[in-house]
């Protein structure tokens, strides 16, 4: 993943202060995952670990239970009040829990509010108050834009022992109208740079400027939301006509019409998305299409979508996808991981392959589902599948003749794959044939995924009947060492908790006896076919069986050579 210059204040927040007044407009933000949110850890957890993704397994096992960040009351223009975040503050969670501390300590915890906004682009978040909810007035926007040098304050709570803690930072604006592409798109907003103090756990709370004609002597400026991590004080939030804008679109766009028309807009932002081809940034279009996959569809592919991207993406991506995981959320991980995936669908080898326009959506469901058609000259009809969350279009399947083979992977209805169940393994294995004569291997093979490269030595004691025609001979026995490398072809076949392996192999190798009997010195060759039965998840205890032929001219002497069917049976461990 490329350098990043900002960083988000994700989660987290200093002492009680004589700002008791404005403190009681202002929340602790905790995200309240749902059982389905919680499910998807759970699973997604236990796959890495089973998968040899033990830290990460450990981190996303974590995850369920959430950080805190801050968020303030505002009333909006249909006369209710509801708290603003960011986006970030409340990711993949339905509801949150808010907390209002006031100077003596005491806390007011309102549990069940729900996420009904946010905004991907711009990182924003609105929350609705449970029905009854005793609360004033809320904060009230600026009604003018920021200027160069004005004095504001940042106020929030961050972490403090991971605990969050009210704090009310002072500081004047640096840049007023900062274009900063990495964050957000310049065309929908700028930034207000600003370096009142800011620390993780401040994300969602408002940058504030005082004037007497505002509630509590303060207007809301912005919504702060990123730090400069290579620079001291150089904090960016969001202005307050953005955050107003989103707001008024929230709570006007009801109704099967509009989330009709909103659908055709998503559907032409989808397609210009396709086009996106930054030969300096490979996972720039992954990333953008990762806003538009739904919790649904992480629900349904995320897992086996992140096992795909950490088995076989290229090192760019993984690294993506998994500090996605790591630093922003489980669910985002998923999401990038699905992404790249619909990335791969969009390409033919080197070529990018892009989406036209949409035909017009069909919205069922009360303007809860949706169905879209993209034209494409190589794919043909790109059929699409949408859902309705938190006020956004997002994609539950891409591409209709994908969706049973996504679905069923993920779901558990099948759970048949063709990986391999182990890419290494160790093994002992006893031959059983007539000539020679019994001997016992060890041995050791490399996986690809439908091949396997390996070696093996062994030996064992041996009996040679005395030559009727020889008057002189008698029985005799000797030590016989074998020395062999293998070419395997596997055919995997993985149905938790077994995977299946049957495979055919051919063999060369050198064998030397050691005794009175020296005709089997030289070299052998066989081929067989097989069957290994694997149990087990990071270590696999792998039991095989194993019928061919082996033969050898006889190079030094003719009374050494042989042609005989074996059978060999083999135990041993493998790991990923």
């Amino acid at each position: 993943m490329k350098n990043r210059i900002l960083t988000l204040l994700l989660l987290t927040g200093i002492c009680a202060s004589s700002f008791a007044q404005i403190r009681d407009y202002i929340y602790v933000v905790r995200p309240a995952y749902d059982a389905k949110v919680l499910s998807i850890f759970e699973s997604t957890a236990d796959a890495m670990e089973k998968n040899g993704i033990k830290d990460a397994a450990e981190y996303v096992r974590k995850s369920k239970d959430g950080g805190f960040g801050s968020g303030f009351l505002i009333t909006a223009s249909n006369g209710r009040n509801y708290v603003v975040t960011n986006r970030h503050v409340v990711v993949d969670a339905s509801e949150a829990t808010l907390e209002i501390e006031s100077a003596d300590g005491a806390t007011t915890k309102i549990s069940g509010a729900k996420v009904i906004a946010v905004d991907d682009e711009v990182d924003l978040a609105l929350i609705e108050l449970p029905e009854g909810t005793p609360v004033r007035k809320g904060l009230q926007f600026a009604p003018a834009k920021a200027k160069d040098g004005d004095d504001v304050l940042s106020a929030g709570y961050p972490g403090l022992g991971n605990k969050p803690s009210w704090q009310l930072g002072k500081g004047s604006i640096t840049n007023a109208s900062a274009r900063v592409g990495e964050l957000v798109d310049t065309e929908r907003t700028t930034l207000i740079q600003h370096s009142a103090q800011v620390d993780p756990g401040n994300s969602g709370g408002p940058l504030l400027i005082p004037n007497a004609a505002g509630r509590e002597g303060y207007y809301v400026l912005g919504v702060n939301t990123w730090k400069a991590s290579s620079r001291q004080a150089a904090n960016f939030a969001i202005p307050a006509a953005a955050v107003q804008a989103f707001v008024e679109r929230v709570i006007s766009s009801q109704g099967v019409d509009k989330a009709s028309a909103a659908l055709a807009v998503r559907g032409k932002d989808f397609s210009v998305t396709s086009a996106i081809d930054n030969e300096d940034d490979p996972m720039e279009r992954s990333r953008r299409i990762a806003r538009y996959v739904s919790l649904d569809y992480v629900s349904s592919y995320g897992t086996k979508a992140l096992l795909n991207a950490y088995s076989s993406a290229p090192t760019v991506a993984i690294r993506e996808i998994m500090g996605t995981l790591v630093d922003l959320s489980p669910i985002e991980g998923m999401r990038l991981a699905i992404a790249y995936e619909i990335d791969g669908k969009l390409r033919d080898g080197d070529t990018l392959l892009t989406l036209a326009a949409p035909t017009a959506p069909t919205v069922t469901s009360g303007g809860k589902e949706g169905t879209m058609s993209f034209g494409s000259d190589k794919l043909g009809p790109v059929e699409t599948k949408w859902v309705m969350e938190a006020a956004n279009w997002r994609l539950d399947w891409f591409m209709k003749q994908y969706q049973a083979e996504e679905k069923t992977d993920s779901k558990g209805t099948s759970k048949v794959t063709l990986e391999p169940p182990y890419y290494g393994m160790l093994y002992a294995a006893v031959n059983l044939q007539e000539t020679p004569g019994t001997t016992f291997v060890g041995g050791m093979e490399g996986n690809g995924h439908y091949f396997g490269l390996g070696m093996e030595v062994g030996g064992g004691l041996i009996n040679i009947e005395a030559d009727p025609a020889d008057p002189y001979s008698e029985d005799s026995s000797a030590l016989l060492v074998k020395m062999a490398g293998f070419l395997r072809l596997q055919f995997p076949v993985s149905m938790d908790p077994v995977s299946f392996v049957p495979y055919v192999d051919l063999s060369g190798g050198m064998q030397i006896s050691v005794g009175s009997f020296d005709g089997y010195n030289g070299l052998y060759s066989s081929y067989g076919a097989g069957l290994n039965l694997c149990f087990g998840g990071d270590l696999v205890t792998i039991v095989g069986i194993e019928v061919g032929r082996e033969g050898s001219s006889g190079m030094f002497d003719a009374s050494g050579a042989y042609d005989v069917t074996y059978v060999t049976l083999s135990v041993g461990f493998g790991a990923k």
